[in-house]
């Protein structure tokens, strides 16, 4: 990490900007730093020599700042094998310390999802959904792994979590999302099937003991709409 005193939040050219969740708080890069600072004082919270930052994400109390970067190599192969550095890194926002790198291919799935106390995160690669407890990110504590599953969805309340997958519909398979406790065993709690479904969109309540499911399709087969298909679960 690199700290840098003369960094200023003006006459900026911001590639991407976020707002911390409780408004205090200001992230940018403007293709040559990164930086965060506290919008009433202008006070620098971190700024780090970060330039090609793509995505800006606070987590749920404000604590942690991660950036994520396209998954590239930049510049010439040294390996036939080679594969592209981390490309989403974690800030600790009370010292600016930079707490782990994770690699993350698909900036679709890049972000990670939290309760509503920090104590729990998870995040998709691929088709498995990794679990980490108190911001430990450098050793998953649980993995999950629901084979297609193209989303999902983590419960917000304090405890028990639950997390909700979603799963496209393959060949006569239809669509589906599961919902699992999440423990060691991830058992089923839930289960709710779409036959006119290629994507979904999963909202839990502020508690997490209800979700939403909006299942949708965009081509409709009997050409009956021109905006595809949606329906709504509870």
């Amino acid at each position: 990490m690199i700290q840098n005193s003369k960094c200023t939040s003006k006459d900026v050219n911001c590639n991407v900007f976020a707002y911390s969740n409780n408004g205090q708080l200001f992230a940018y890069c403007d293709n040559q730093v990164t930086r965060v600072f506290e919008i009433a004082t202008n006070k620098e919270i971190l700024c780090v020599n970060l330039k090609r930052t793509r995505k800006l994400f606070f987590s749920p109390k404000d604590n942690f700042l991660f950036t994520f970067e396209p998954w590239v190599i930049y510049g010439a192969k040294t390996d036939p094998n080679q594969k592209p550095a981390p490309n989403v890194r974690i800030y600790n926002l009370t010292d600016g310390r930079l707490i782990t790198t994770l690699s993350s291919p698909k900036e679709s799935s890049w972000e990670p999802q939290f309760n509503a106390d920090e104590s729990l995160a998870a995040r998709m690669v691929g088709s498995e959904i990794f679990f980490y407890t108190d911001m430990s990110f450098d050793r998953y504590d649980h993995k999950l792994m629901e084979k297609g599953a193209t989303n999902f969805s983590l419960s917000p309340g304090s405890g028990p979590n639950h997390v909700a997958v979603y799963v496209p519909a393959i060949g006569s398979a239809p669509a589906r999302v599961r919902v699992h406790r999440v423990s060691k065993s991830f058992p089923v709690v839930a289960n709710r099937t779409f036959y006119k479904s290629d994507k979904a969109t999963i909202t839990w309540n502020q508690k997490g003991n209800a979700l939403l499911i909006l299942a949708s399709v965009d081509v409709d087969k009997t050409n009956q709409s021109y905006y595809g298909e949606q329906s709504v679960s509870l």
